[in-house]
């Protein structure tokens, strides 16, 4: 059993609400593009838009770096609550990480096809289909694709942000501990 603290589960779940957070607003651009493509109002609309997304990214970036000062506002009382756990506090991130991840993944896949099918219909059912639908229907679909991969690809790739996350903190550390072995990675 590892014991691990309330504050290393509250910065792994804000670090995972802050990847959720940049993964949804990245995953809608596509089709906020394909809107843009419509007419010249439109696009001066969407710049608003591009606004609001880059205002949510970097939100969702000062929530990873600053995860640490989240938990420890969030914690009630100095001394934080230990329990014991088999998953050690880098699992439990990693956990949530792949968690959405499949999230993302499922969502993805279920749109991506619902909205495939519905294209294959309507391409049956009228010759010249490309007309009938408008054009942010391209920028859904690429949306769709778009969370589909990442989705994939935090899943899988979990353990290695967890990873990225553990060297960014020990930049500038010594690879050592005070006795000269090893710090675990």
């Amino acid at each position: 059993m590892t014991p691990t603290n309330a504050y290393s589960i509250l910065c792994a779940m804000v670090r995972a609400f802050a990847l959720w957070l940049f993964a949804t607003t990245i995953i809608s651009l596509p089709a906020t593009y394909a809107f843009a493509q419509q007419d010249a109002s439109v696009a001066r609309a969407s710049l608003v838009a591009y606004g609001a997304s880059a205002f949510v990214v970097a939100v969702a970036a000062l929530l990873w770096l600053f995860a640490d000062l989240l938990a420890k506002l969030a914690l009630a009382r100095k001394q934080q609550v230990v329990f014991e756990s088999d998953l050690s506090a880098s699992e439990w991130q990693a956990l949530a990480f792949s968690a959405i991840g499949a999230w993302q993944a499922i969502e993805g896949l279920s749109y991506l096809s619902s909205r495939i099918v519905h294209l294959a219909i309507l391409h049956m059912a009228i010759a010249d289909s490309a007309s009938v639908l408008p054009d942010e229907y391209y920028g859904w679909i690429a949306a769709d694709a778009v969370r589909l991969v990442v989705g994939i690809a935090v899943m899988f790739g979990a353990r290695g942000l967890v990873g990225l996350i553990r060297r960014y903190r020990q930049t500038g550390m010594p690879n050592h501990g005070r006795d000269g072995s090893a710090l675990p990675v």
